[in-house]
Parts: structure tokens; sequence; C-alpha cells
């Protein structure tokens, strides 16, 4: 039948014509005669040419990365074991941007904004949180005037605040059922039924700058024989079916006596650390699991208990009695202190004397081992806050002082935490509480296991010694060996549009502090575009689906990613080998007057990368017999 040739503008120069009718992705030919096609035609594309800019095009097929902080990862990850924290995986750009398969067309700077904007929302350290986001920068770098690759940097922060009243008392007793009243400045709650009640603060979770938490549980303490109470610190977790809050790897019925100690408060109770009072006697718990006990899987939570007596305390030979609390101890109060991933617990007497009754450090020089220390913290109790309850009418604990990093953000006010916790979002994006399991099951945290592993701790600035910022680019671990990194880090694919070329870990740069982390590219990053294009024509009555989208379409032809001479940017020319017809559906001669051609992705998202002139030729021609 006929070629027809379309074009966006007259001028191969004229790059700068983006009026709506006009743009090189999007534009509207008029003709001056009516066009007659007859009767049972069929379009397909002739060829088509375009320039697609060096511009970089985001989606989430191809932005994925992993921000990690905390014990380098080296060797692509061999020494994942003997480390306390995983790779949070995410996308370069905001995700809800990039969600339906959106895509985002940028140059060098607007990606750095994104992958900023991306890193953020996988910054969950409270150290690199602010009120609004998180404490660091992306920017291009340049060498000689010519575009090198992108410079990070991490700032931790170190200043705390302590805040002594107003607390945000919530209920998490089992079911809901506790009875409670807040008193004493919102400081003070005291059980009105035999049950007692079970809550947590939810404002501030404790700084890992030395941070201190101190509970006063002396009204809660009495010298008859039962009267149980805990004090302690836990991550947020969400109610479970059940009615119990806990993580749901947690079981309740191991542990002693079937985890009976944990249910006399409220309800069943889960803390990541806390004191108790068990019958007559002080007792120490600590969240992690038991790959020996009876009755559970080998990465299911349990609270272990912490021997914190023997010849390994200088301040405790033997269990200490709380019903008789001895004359000179009189000991009325606890403190945990939170240093990077040391937690320590001290008990507080009457004229406010602290007495260590468990660390890491102190304990295990004086020879202590497993189950008499406390582990280090992982990255799931990065975010830990006041977790206590008592059993009995009139029982009241007090809580006297939580410090916490200035910048973060009070819970009670922020409406998204999962934007900065990353205990939280793993729950609220239920499948990936799957990679804490993993890594809470790491040797150290077993209870069954003799493996010991030295708490890291703040630096002399109030940073967090020997960590560091890395990106992950590529999928690390082995199938065999490191099956958990393996999984975990297997759609990361930003090696190359980092600035990382066969680098799956970034290098740390020169140039960083104690609470300072620099990374740079240390290649050019690559701006090929790695997304095929496609032809609609708008305004014809062609037919096409679009399966990836679910609906009818207009397109007619697809372009691949590199032309006919191998090139993906730049004045790109294609020209099928074999041309695809696609059916007009029209029973009766067509007449038009206007071709309006876009030149969008698969999810139908114009293709703004493209500038300059476009020319599109199209063959119309009547369906053979």
């Amino acid at each position: 039948m006929s070629l027809i040739v379309t074009a966006n503008i007259d001028d191969e120069l004229e790059i700068t014509n983006n009026s709506n009718i006009f743009k090189p992705y999007s534009y509207s030919n008029r003709l001056l005669n009516t066009l007659k096609i007859p009767a049972n035609s069929q379009i397909a594309l002739q060829s088509a040419k375009i320039n697609k800019t060096g511009e970089i095009v985001v989606s989430k097929s191809n932005s994925v990365f992993g921000h990690y902080f905390g014990r380098p990862l080296t060797d692509g990850g061999s020494n994942s074991a003997s480390t306390t924290s995983v790779p949070f995986v995410g996308y370069a750009g905001d995700e809800a941007e990039l969600e339906g398969g959106r895509k985002i067309t940028t140059n060098v700077v607007g990606f750095a904004n994104q992958i900023q904007k991306g890193i953020a929302q996988r910054t969950y350290h409270p150290s690199l949180i602010t009120a609004t986001s998180a404490n660091l920068t992306v920017e291009p770098s340049y060498s000689t005037n010519l575009w090198d690759g992108y410079d990070w940097a991490f700032t931790q922060q170190t200043a705390n605040t302590s805040k002594t009243q107003d607390f945000n008392i919530v209920d998490v007793s089992e079911g809901e059922t506790g009875r409670f009243a807040v008193s004493n400045n919102d400081k003070t709650v005291t059980g009105n039924s035999a049950n007692g009640f079970q809550v947590r603060a939810d404002n501030f979770p404790i700084s890992q700058n030395e941070g201190e938490v101190i509970f006063d549980w002396s009204a809660a303490n009495t010298s008859t024989t039962k009267a149980p109470f805990f004090c302690g610190l836990s991550r947020i977790n969400t109610r479970k079916e059940s009615g119990i809050v806990m993580p749901g790897a947690f079981n309740p019925s191991r542990g002693e006596n079937g985890g009976q100690p944990f249910r006399n408060s409220g309800g069943q109770a889960f803390c990541d650390i806390c004191i108790m009072r068990v019958g007559t006697n002080l007792r120490v718990f600590q969240s992690g699991v038991n790959s020996g006990g009876a009755g559970g899987g080998n990465n299911e939570l349990v609270m272990n208990e912490i021997i914190y007596y023997g010849t390994h305390n200088a301040n405790f030979s033997t269990i200490y009695n709380l019903q008789t609390n001895a004359a000179g101890d009189n000991y009325e109060k606890v403190k945990f202190k939170l240093n990077n991933e040391e937690i320590s617990i001290s008990l507080i007497d009457g004229d406010g004397t602290e007495v260590l009754l468990v660390d890491y450090t102190t304990i295990q020089a004086a020879g202590g081992e497993k189950n008499e220390v406390t582990n280090p913290t992982t990255c799931a109790k990065w975010a830990m806050y006041p977790h206590f309850g008592a059993k009995g009418n009139t029982k009241a604990i007090t809580i006297d002082k939580v410090q916490h990093y200035t910048s973060y953000p009070d819970l009670e006010t922020n409406t998204d935490p999962t934007r900065y916790d990353w205990w939280q979002w793993s729950e609220a994006n239920e499948s990936q509480t799957q990679w804490a399991r993993f890594m809470e099951a790491r040797p150290f945290n077993d209870k069954n296991s003799a493996t010991l592993l030295a708490p890291k701790k703040v630096n002399a600035s109030g940073g967090m010694d020997g960590y560091e910022n890395q990106l992950i680019t590529k999928q690390l671990g082995s199938k065999v060996e490191e099956i958990f990194l393996f999984r975990l880090t297997g759609r990361c694919n930003t090696s190359e549009l980092f600035g990382f070329k066969g680098k799956p870990i970034s290098p740390t740069a020169s140039g960083g502090t104690n609470v300072l982390v620099n990374i740079s590219s240390i290649t050019t990053p690559s701006l090929s575009s790695n997304v095929s294009l496609f032809i609609r024509l708008n305004n014809f009555t062609q037919s096409s689906v679009n399966a990836r989208m679910g609906t009818q379409s207009k397109i007619v032809a697809h372009l691949p990613r590199f032309d006919v001479s191998g090139n993906d940017t730049g004045g790109l020319y294609f020209e099928p080998s074999e041309k695809t017809y696609i059916d007009l559906n029209n029973p009766n001669d067509l007449y038009l007057n206007s071709f309006d051609i876009d030149y969008c992705y698969e999810n139908e998202q114009l293709c703004k990368a493209l500038v300059g002139k476009t020319i599109t030729v199209f063959h119309i021609r009547e369906k053979p017999k």
C-alpha cells in the first residue's frame, strides 16, 4: 500500500523543542489532506530513528542494592557468621515512586538524589537517623571537570537526650487484659488488678552511645514469697493472633518450666533482655536461640537465662534473693546501659550506689563463659524500648530515665516507624522477618553453642567502633556456605551503575573519622540504557494486549535495547529484519488526518530519555487474502 513517514520536528539540531505535540517521545503529525486507508488493512513498523540520551532510566529492575552498616563484610561475605547485621536491600530511588513498574529518567545529579532517597529508606541504625530522614549525602564526583562517579558520606550522630517524664505507656499485656493507672507525670505505672500489668514506653529506644534506661521497681518488690515483676528492653513487636505481643519466631512454650516464668505479669511476655523476679530470686534473661533445646526449631527465638552469679562475678557469688533483699543491699532500681553492641545491667541501692550485675567485658575477663555474659546486640535489637510489668494490685514500677539519640523520632508522634526501624519494617513486610531469623540464629546468639563474640563498643568520639557503611551491588555468598546472604542479595545489580564494576562490596574511601564513613566510586558508572522501548500509535483502530499491565494497548512495535549497529545510547536506528503486521480491524474504509505516536516502556509510561529528532516510518498494506 504505502509508507507513512512521521517526525516530531523539522530540524535535526532542534533539540530544545518540547512543546506538547512535538516531544521526541510523544508527538502528533497532522495531515493537510485526509488519508484513506482501505478496509481490512494492516500496519507494521518499517523503521525508527531516535536519539536516546546517556541519562539513567531507573526502575525496580535495574537499581537494586544493599546498604550494610556493621562489622565490615569481607571476601564476599564469608565472615557473616561473626557479624551482627545484615544488608538492607532496596532500590536507588523512592520505593513508592517506582511502584507499578514506573521508571524515572534522570541525569547524573538527579540519580545521586535518587540514590540518596533509596539509601535513606534502607538506613536503620539509630545513630544515622534524623527526625525526617537519614544523615547521609550522595554527590556526583568530578576529576578535571569530568564526571567519574559518586561520593557517599555517612555521618553518625552522637548527642543524647534524657527523657524523664510524659512517657507514652502502651498496654502490651496478653490479650490487652492489663489493668493499670499511669501517674507521676506519666512515668509510674500501678497495677489495678490481681493479674497485674505489662506495658511498653513507646517514645524512644535506648541510645547506642552509652544510653541508659533506669527503672525503679521498689514498689513492685515485696517480702512475700510471690511478687513477680520484670524490667527490660524490647524491640517493637506487633500483637499476634494469639494475643501475645512478640516476634513471630518466638516460641512461648520453650524455656524454663515451659516458659511459665514469663507469664506472671500481664500474661505472656517477650523481652530482648530483662531482669525478672521468679519466686524469691532475681533472674536475668536475653533473647536468642537454643539449637539444643527440645520441642522447637533451631532458629526459634527463646528467652535464654544468663547465669550472672558464680565465681565469675565478684558481686554475686550466688543467686540473689529479692524477697529478703539483704540488709546493706536494699536494691531498688536497675540500670540498663547500651554501649554499641554491649548491654550491661547494674543494680542501684537506696543510696544511689551502683553494682554491676552482668555485662560482657567485666564478667568475661573474670572467667565468664557462654550464657554467663550478655550477647552482642544485633540489628534486630537496634531499637529497644523500655518494657516492664508486675503482678498484683497496687504493684508499681517507675521509669526514671530513658537516654536516647536527640535527633531520633518520637514513636508517639511519628506516623511511619517502618521508615527508620528495621524490625518494624520487617514485621510490616512479613516475609522479611526471615532475614532476622537467619541472623539471630548465628552461633554467638545460640545457647547451645560455646561460641562467644566480643561486642563492639563506641569509640572516643561516640561513633560505633569498628563499624562501616558498605554498599552491596552484586550477589554475595554461595549457595552452600552463606545461603542466607546468597538469597538476601540475589537481586543486587548496581555494581556498574554505582561505579563498583567487579566489586560486590564497596571499598571504604579515605578521609573518614570516628563518626564519618566515606565511600567513592572506583570506576566511572555506566550510563548505558538497559531497557527496551515500544511504539504506540494512539489514534488508530488496532488492538494489542499488554499482559504486563493486564490491559488492551495501542502498541504496534518493540524496539530492543540495541539498534542495528549494536548501540544503546546516542543516535539509534532500528529496522526490523521481518515486519510484524497488525490488523487495523477496519471492515470499512478508514479516514484519518493525524498520526499520534508515543515511545513508551513496557508499562506504557512515556520514555523521557529521548531528545532531538525522532523519525518513525510505518508500512500500511491490505490484509493478504
